[in-house]
């Protein structure tokens, strides 16, 4: 499962539902893109010890052609869907999505 910023920055404010949420999701990984957006949201976060005690691989980009074939085939104007879908496309994994809360 791939992780986009959004998800880490819910997760990392919210313990309990991270520790849920992630019982099921296999194989998890994140981007520099990711990370980076949760960086510039709470710079205090712990970003990266919270991704090795979940067990969530900080994975290296797509190539740039794979980001281009991944945009054009997708289109929208949202840059950081794309981008995050580029990478699940690449690594072959769907994007990780959060279980309503009950």
């Amino acid at each position: 499962m791939y992780f986009d910023g959004t998800t880490l920055i819910t997760l990392l404010a919210d313990p309990d539902r991270a520790a849920a949420a992630l019982v099921g999701a296999h194989r998890r990984f994140t981007s520099p893109l990711a990370v980076i957006e949760v960086l510039a949201a709470r710079p205090d976060a712990g970003v990266t010890e919270f991704l090795e005690a979940q067990g969530i691989e900080l994975r290296d980009m797509p190539p740039a052609h794979r980001l281009v074939e991944f945009a054009q085939t997708e289109g929208g104007a949202d840059v950081g869907r794309l981008l995050h879908g580029a990478c699940a496309a690449y690594y072959e994994a769907e994007v990780f999505v959060l279980p309503p809360q009950v």
